[in-house]
């Protein structure tokens, strides 16, 4: 299940979730999708209006996420949840109430500095934009789910040069380490990488800019 999630601020302790979205794939193939704003009676601030698009009257009549849990949990289920940094997507859900102990945790932003490090940033958008993934809605759970599935795909088709030795350490980290993905370090494959253009990229949108930041002539 590819998961994001829309926040008022970076700590779950005394943010709220204002977006959800899930999406749950099957072989490759996407079988079910869910998402929603979740009402929160904080302050959405300039900031979090200008990056997510996400506007007050947006959560209004929206529910609350503690009515949310059970369709969450029963969405996510037991399955592997993929997110780009689902540390801190899983971290929210974990503190507002949704079990994920059970759940194995990819993740793309992990994987896209172990597989691309000369990228100038591995946010979401920034990868999007070199592998020309399309991403019209970023900083948007639905629009961010879509973008990191196909992220996703790209990257695991990719896969870099290992040593002797860096395979033998890899090995070794079997069974004291739970990271999912030493299987796939492991795999017998040949060293395989897409040729990205280190052009310059921008992700200032000056048309998202909330009201308080519009000059006059805006």
């Amino acid at each position: 299940t590819v998961l994001d999630l829309e926040t008022t601020g970076l700590d779950p302790k005394t943010c709220d979730i204002i977006e959800i979205a899930l999406m749950k794939v099957r072989n490759g193939e996407i079988v079910e999708r869910f998402s929603t704003f979740v009402y929160t009676p904080l302050e959405l601030t300039a900031h979090v209006q200008y990056l997510t698009g996400i506007h007050p009257h947006d959560l209004e009549g929206k529910p609350d996420f503690i009515t949310l849990i059970s369709k969450i949990q029963e969405f996510i289920a037991e399955d592997p949840l993929l997110g780009h940094n689902i540390h801190f997507d899983a971290d929210f859900l974990a503190e507002k109430g949704v079990h994920v102990q059970k759940n194995l945790f990819y993740d793309t932003y992990l994987l896209s500095n172990i597989l691309y490090p000369e990228l100038p940033s591995h946010s979401l958008e920034t990868n999007t934009k070199y592998f020309h993934i399309p991403h019209e809605d970023s900083h948007r759970a639905t629009g961010d789910v879509e973008a990191t599935h196909a992220l996703w795909k790209r990257l695991i088709a990719s896969f870099p040069e290992i040593s002797r030795e860096q395979r033998q350490q890899i090995a070794n980290l079997k069974g004291k380490s739970q990271w999912p993905m030493l299987d796939f370090f492991l795999e017998e494959r040949k060293p395989s990488r897409e040729s990205l253009p280190l052009e310059k990229i921008t992700t200032y949108h000056p048309e998202k800019l909330p009201h308080p930041f519009l000059s006059p002539s805006s």
